[in-house]
């Protein structure tokens, strides 16, 4: 009994990990888009200078 409440609790650990581990990279490849995505966009157009 106690050694399948370890297993489990590896098995548990072991996934949780996994899943952290694919949140991270895919946290970093989504910041990395979106740099390369600001990096390559057009510049915002100047506001035209109001003459009064």
């Amino acid at each position: 009994m106690l050694a399948l409440l370890g297993a489990i609790a590896s098995l548990a650990i072991t996934f949780s990990l996994v899943f952290l581990a694919v949140l991270l990279i895919s946290v970093v490849v989504l910041v990395t888009l979106g740099l390369m995505a600001g990096l390559t966009a057009r510049p915002w157009p100047a506001p035209a200078a109001r003459t009064s």
